[in-house]
């Protein structure tokens, strides 16, 4: 009966504001990221299959400028609202880290 105890466990019902605002802003920026992917991806198609084309290489180059640009802006966006929820939760008395 213990597995199932330790299963439920890392279930934590005591869900609150910040860390359920906390978990949206995750899920939002793990979209993005996969978003940077696809745009990276078909960016590189895009510029290997070009065959010497100026206007296809452009295009290529600056679908991988702009990605590059939202990575840095995702990233940053990261940083900050990490800062800000750990920040809220340390306020409030939450613990954002686990010990057993």
């Amino acid at each position: 009966m213990s597995g199932l105890e330790d299963s439920a466990g890392a279930y934590n019902s005591n869900l609150t504001l910040t860390s359920l605002i906390g978990n949206l802003i995750q899920a939002l920026l793990t979209a993005t990221g996969i978003i940077f992917l696809v745009l990276m991806v078909w960016a590189g198609v895009l510029y290997m299959t070009a065959a010497g084309e100026d206007d296809k290489v452009k295009k290529a180059k600056k679908m991988i400028v702009s990605a590059l640009v939202g990575l840095i802006i995702i990233v940053g966006a990261y940083a900050l609202t990490s800062y800000v929820v750990t920040a809220l939760s340390e306020a409030s008395g939450e613990t954002t880290t686990e010990t057993k």
